[in-house]
Order: structure tokens, then C-alpha cells, then sequence
């Protein structure tokens, strides 16, 4: 019970570094902009005109936010955005996605797609095998023929696929 109410990140970090990360945002784009003339040309704005005043009401919405962010730091409303708990759910559901970009671009992705399901509604979802062999079978089966026949969409395939003529 202890670790679930743990706080992780402080919910002071998240909109400071958020606040950070749009005001570097504005200041790229300001950055951009300079490469052309901002002014007002004899014909109407130039080309960097637009994207120099967005980039400043970015900079300067953002670093409002990082003031508001600082002073509310001392309220109590100030609080925890994720806990131990709910960060550990989060790197649990991070963690096989990011095995299955990998494994798809080793096994395809109907292949690692069926060895995700696999794992996900069977082990992590706990459901009985059947339902588990049904999902992890069907639901590639059924995407493969909406991408590869009805939309004309061919996606990444493995070596089964090789081996199976569907190339």
C-alpha cells in the first residue's frame, strides 16, 4: 500500500519541463524564422513574419506557465503526477510494445503482432488459453486480409510470409 501512493514524479517537474520544452519550442521557431526577413515588405508580410510572432507568443505563453508553474510550487494543490505504482503499469505496457517494434522488423508484423496478443492477453491479461489462442491467432489473420486483399496495403512481412509465398 506504501509503494502505491509513493510519489514518482512530482506534478511541479512534469509542467516545468513541459513549460521548458514549449518555450525551446518558441525559441526554435523564432530561430527559424530569422533565416528570412520578418518585417513587412512592400507587397505584405515577408516570409518569416508569422512563424517570428508565433514563435514569441510561444516563448512568452510558455514562460508565463513556467512562472505560474514556480509560484503554485508552494500551494499544497501542487501534488504528485505519477506514482510508483501507476509508474510501474506504465513501463509494463511500455516495455512489450517496444519488443514488438523489434521483433517486428525481425519476424514481421503479423508474426510478432500474434506473439504480442500472445503475451498480452494471456500472461498479462490472465485469460483462459482459449480466448488467449483465439485472439493472438484471428486478430492478424483478420488484418492481414483487410490489408493485404481489401485495401491493397501490403505491410512488413517476415520469413514466414517469405516462406509461405505471401511476399
Amino acid at each position: 500500500m506504501e509503494q502505491e501512493t509513493r510519489p514518482f514524479v512530482s506534478r511541479f517537474s512534469v509542467e516545468a519541463a513541459f513549460a521548458l520544452f514549449t518555450a525551446l519550442f518558441g525559441a526554435v521557431i523564432i530561430y527559424g524564422a530569422l533565416e528570412f526577413n520578418v518585417g513587412w515588405g512592400d507587397i505584405g508580410p515577408e516570409a518569416g513574419y508569422f512563424p517570428f510572432r508565433v514563435g514569441i507568443l510561444i516563448t512568452l505563453a510558455s514562460l508565463v506557465n513556467l512562472a505560474c508553474v514556480v509560484f503554485r510550487h508552494s500551494a499544497p494543490a501542487a501534488g504528485v503526477f505519477l506514482t510508483q505504482e501507476q509508474m510501474r503499469r506504465v513501463v509494463a505496457f511500455a516495455i512489450p510494445v517496444v519488443v514488438l517494434v523489434g521483433v517486428t522488423a525481425v519476424l514481421g508484423l503479423y508474426v510478432a503482432m500474434a506473439l504480442y496478443l500472445l503475451f498480452m492477453v494471456g500472461l498479462v491479461g490472465r485469460h483462459r488459453i482459449r480466448v488467449t489462442i483465439a485472439v493472438a491467432i484471428s486478430t492478424p489473420v483478420i488484418l492481414f486480409v483487410l490489408f493485404e486483399y481489401v485495401f491493397l496495403t501490403p505491410l512488413l512481412k517476415g520469413p514466414l510470409e517469405r516462406w509461405l509465398g505471401w511476399y
